[in-house]
């Protein structure tokens, strides 16, 4: 499958839409993209270079982003692009290849994810329950092809909590 195409693709007919994405978000979707088709690169073909080399540790290293601005800036819009990508160019689905959270179940629902509670599977108001070997095993089968993580309004979530689910 040439997911490079898939996603230019995509990309193009996403740039046709009425709503489309403004310089800074259609950045962010182009950066996402590149570590997909990187990462696919190193799952298929590896890396020559020793594990201790500053270029591969780079390549191997996750990508992480943080999207800031004030309330109505759009921030939960591109999470929506993003997960679009992931569905309509790369045929992933939620739940299995990447997982939305939100603190609040209003915005999880609007994002088409699942609160943290629910995704990290962690009980409300009780704290940590502690996972016997049955739910870390299916943590591990429901996990195990998980990819990307995206948190919507990650600042309303508590350390704890973070932290919980993380371990989870």
């Amino acid at each position: 499958i040439d997911y490079c195409q898939r996603m230019e693709e995509w990309f193009a007919a996403l740039q046709k839409e009425i709503v489309k994405p403004a310089e800074e978000d259609a950045e962010i979707l182009r950066a996402a993209m590149q570590r997909v088709l990187d990462e696919f690169q190193l799952e298929k073909e590896g890396c020559d270079l020793p594990k201790a080399h500053a270029n591969r540790q780079a390549r191997e290293e996750p990508m992480r982003g943080f999207i800031h601005g004030p309330p109505g800036t759009g921030k939960s819009r591109l999470i929506y692009w993003i997960r679009r990508l992931f569905t309509e160019a790369l045929g992933w689905e939620h739940g299995v290849q990447f997982l939305c959270v939100a603190f609040q179940n209003r915005v999880a629902h609007a994002m088409g994810g699942v609160t943290c509670h629910a995704g990290g599977d962690i009980t409300v108001g009780g704290g940590d329950k502690g996972l016997d070997h049955t739910d870390i095993d299916v943590l591990f089968t429901r996990n195990q092809d998980l990819r990307r993580l995206l948190f919507d309004e990650v600042g309303m979530i508590g350390d704890a909590l973070l932290g919980t689910f993380e371990k989870h």
